[in-house]
């Protein structure tokens, strides 16, 4: 289970009857990295600037089990320029980081250190267009979905060669298949 550390500034505002909270967004590409929050203007923590994106950015439910198994979230982008969904589409997000936190604010102003609520790889990002609007949503999964991925590797002199072209620690594993070896015999 994983432990999650949470300021005394932050334990403070969450024992308050009313909280303001906002979730920061930040998801690697090859053309930079992307930070929005869900709020307006531009918010400044640590040395990132997150761009507001307001109501136009949402996130899906962030759920932890105490099994070990691979969750998700699913964040999307709605209202997204044209412009934005040709460089999104060219991007290709499969397997780059993204991360979101949760932020308290107190009256306007962020209290520090936001909460990492997920952090995953991004998945292939499914697109929709209902004609006035286009949406953009990314799936993001958590390191564990690597479990579930089937590993076609095998103990063979080819396969090493992959990793390790000078390797030589496997050249006989081949010959050994069919071989007759008698243990504890003098002759």
């Amino acid at each position: 289970m994983v432990e999650r550390s949470i300021t005394p500034a932050v334990q403070a505002a969450l024992d308050q009857s009313r909280q303001e909270l906002a979730v920061l967004y930040e998801a690697e590409f090859d053309s930079g990295t992307v930070q929005l929050w869900s709020g307006f203007g531009e918010l400044t923590w640590g040395a990132k600037t997150f761009l507001g994106a307001s109501d136009l950015i949402s996130i899906a439910e962030v759920s932890e089990t105490t099994e070990v198994r691979a969750a998700g979230i699913t964040v999307t982008f709605e209202g997204v320029q044209a412009s934005t969904i040709a460089q999104a589409l060219s991007e290709k997000p499969l397997d780059r980081f993204a991360r979101v936190w949760l932020a308290e604010f107190d009256n306007g102003v962020l209290i520090l250190d936001p909460v990492l609520i997920f952090s995953g790889r991004m998945g292939a990002p499914v697109l929709g267009d209902t004609g006035d609007t286009a949406t953009y949503q990314v799936n993001i999964e958590s390191r564990l979905v690597d479990l579930q991925r089937p590993r076609v590797r095998r103990y063979t002199d080819e396969d090493q060669k992959i990793d390790h072209p000078t390797d030589v620690g496997l050249q006989y594993v081949e010959s050994l298949q069919d071989a007759e070896i008698v243990w504890g015999s003098t002759g």
